[in-house]
C-alpha cells in the first residue's frame, strides 16, 4: 500500500492474496482466472487495481476485498461492460500490460486497438478514449506533479497526454522495436 501497512501478491492461476505488514494474511481475492500482469494501489490506498493475462480488470475495496468494479473488455460482446464494442477474432488478443492511477477514483487501462481508456471508479464506461497508438499499450504512467500522460506502445512510439484534457500533445517517434519501459520525472 502507499503507506507501506499492506501487500499484495499473486500467483499464476490468478489468486491475490493482501497481507498485514506483520505478515498476517487479511483476504484472499479469487475473481481472475489467468496469471496477474498488474498490480496497482490507488494513491490513497482505498483500491487496489489488477489486471490480468486475459486482459480483466478488477477493482477491489482495499480495506474488505469485495470487488469494486470488473472490466472485461475482451469478453463483453456487447458494450455491456465498457461501453466498448469488442470486435469478433480477438478472444486471444491482449490489450496491455499495464495501468495507472489519475488521482484516488481515476484510472486508466489499455482498450482495444491501441486506444488507452480513462475510468471513474465504479462506472462501466470510460469517461475517455485516448487514440493514438496503433497497437496494444506496453507502459503507461502518470505524473501527478506536471499533469503529464505518458503512454508507450507495441507500435513503438510514445505518447505524452496534457493530464488535464487528455489531449495528444506530443509524440516520440524513432524506436527499432516495440517500447517496453520508460521513466517519467
Amino acid at each position: 500500500a502507499p503507506m507501506g501497512h499492506l501487500l499484495v501478491t499473486a500467483v499464476e492461476s490468478g489468486e491475490i492474496r493482501l497481507w498485514a505488514a506483520d505478515g498476517k494474511l487479511r483476504n484472499v481475492l479469487y475473481l481472475h482466472h489467468s496469471p496477474i500482469l498488474v498490480i496497482k494501489w490507488s494513491p490513497n490506498g482505498a483500491y487496489i487495481l489488477t489486471s490480468d493475462s486475459d486482459s480483466a480488470t478488477i477493482v477491489w475495496d482495499a480495506a474488505t476485498g469485495n470487488v469494486v468494479q470488473h472490466l472485461d473488455i475482451l469478453r463483453s460482446s456487447e458494450s455491456t461492460t465498457t461501453g466498448v464494442q469488442t470486435p469478433t477474432g480477438l478472444e486471444n488478443t491482449t490489450l496491455g500490460m499495464d495501468a495507472a492511477w489519475i488521482d484516488d477514483t481515476k484510472f486508466i487501462i489499455p482498450g482495444l486497438n491501441g486506444t488507452t481508456l480513462v475510468f471513474n471508479v465504479g462506472e462501466r464506461t470510460p469517461t475517455g478514449t485516448l487514440i493514438g497508438h496503433t497497437k496494444a499499450i506496453s507502459f503507461i504512467r502518470y505524473n501527478h506533479e506536471a499533469s503529464l500522460l505518458l503512454t508507450a506502445s507495441d507500435d513503438r512510439t510514445i505518447r505524452i497526454w496534457n493530464g488535464a484534457s487528455f489531449n495528444n500533445s506530443q509524440i516520440l517517434l524513432g524506436h527499432s522495436q516495440p517500447v517496453s519501459y520508460t521513466h517519467l520525472r
